[in-house]
């Protein structure tokens, strides 16, 4: 099931599915907005579903798939489904993390498994070891980003011990985010991007708004 991380084929748009604070305020079940909204998205020819163990909203995705598949809006093979696990301390809760959301998502296998964190170089043998079963088609990593100026010589070090390369790095990049520092080195690696909130996530707006008043003096009516 394992490919060859030039082989992963991306597609231009993605459907995140983490909840954020204001999406809790809508006046509806967090399981019938996922639906409608997962619904909506395979019906405008989204076929990216960027999911996570954290995100209390993977298990209503998964459902909403499981009916899509059934009813014949959408084939697995047309969809590229990721997952993320954030808590991790041995090769065993790697396996459980994986199974969970394997479970939630009504899969049999991922098509990009990641660490939602950084990942110490010891335990990236857990993550292949994913491939080796079967259970993810690809291996990404996601937010080295954070990790300000030791970001790139944590991935490379990283890149030097992998037997199974990453083929993705997901973090948030957007025109007031543009990180290009890391966006270059991706480059070269041949890693591909998947950015998260492409278009500025609705909650730190304003963060961004006085950040960039900061740089350019200009007050907001001038943004």
């Amino acid at each position: 099931l394992g490919s060859a991380a030039s082989e992963l084929k991306l597609p231009s748009v993605g459907f995140g599915t983490a909840f954020y604070p204001e999406d809790h305020f809508r006046g509806s079940p967090e399981e019938h907005i996922v639906n409608q909204a997962v619904e909506e998205a395979l019906r405008s020819g989204i076929r990216l579903f960027d999911c996570a163990n954290q995100y209390t909203s993977q298990c209503h995705v998964g459902a909403a798939l499981e009916r899509a598949m059934q009813q014949g809006l959408v084939r697995r093979e047309e969809l590229v489904i990721v997952t993320k696990l954030a808590s991790f301390d041995c090769q065993a809760s790697v396996e459980a993390g994986l199974s969970r959301a394997l479970s939630e998502l009504r899969l049999d296998y991922v098509d990009i498994l990641m660490p939602h964190i950084p990942t110490p170089v010891e335990a990236w043998g857990w993550f292949e070891d994913a491939i080796d079963a079967g259970r993810a088609r690809f291996l990404g990593v996601s937010n080295y980003d954070q990790l300000g100026v030791g970001a790139i010589p944590a991935f490379q070090e990283l890149l030097q011990v992998a037997r199974i390369k990453p083929a993705v790095h997901e973090f948030e990049l957007h025109p007031l985010l543009q990180n290009r520092e890391m966006v270059d080195f991706c480059r070269r690696e041949g890693i591909q991007i998947l950015s998260y909130s492409p278009l500025g996530a609705p909650h730190k707006v304003d963060k961004y708004i006085r950040g960039v008043q900061g740089v350019i003096g200009s007050g907001e009516a001038g943004l």
